[in-house]
């Protein structure tokens, strides 16, 4: 399922655009102080899955005809807003970050 960006008091656009930095897909890289999120539009909703580690870049940059949107955003900002991402980050193998 993954870990996502889903503020309560704002859009996950608006978020993105306050926090985040646009970049290119394969600039997406898991750092010691940002994670890349990975805006996809599903045409009836948008979700902001957030890259923990490097299979789910992988997975989220896989080519599927949905338009994306790669951003890099502070790891202490995504915890606020994804409460699930400290779960997933424990489950990251050294090799896999």
């Amino acid at each position: 399922m993954g870990a996502y960006v889903n503020p309560s008091d704002t859009t996950k656009e608006l978020w993105l655009e306050k926090h985040g930095r646009e970049i290119r897909a394969e600039e997406a890289e898991v750092t010691d102080t940002e994670l890349p999120v990975c805006l996809v539009d599903n045409m009836i909703f948008t979700a902001a899955g957030i890259g923990y580690c490097d299979r789910e870049i992988r997975a989220f940059a896989k080519p599927d005809g949905r338009p994306k949107t790669w951003f890099m955003a502070p790891r202490e900002k995504l915890h606020e807003v994804s409460p699930e991402l400290s779960n997933y980050l424990e489950l990251v193998k050294p090799d896999e970050s």
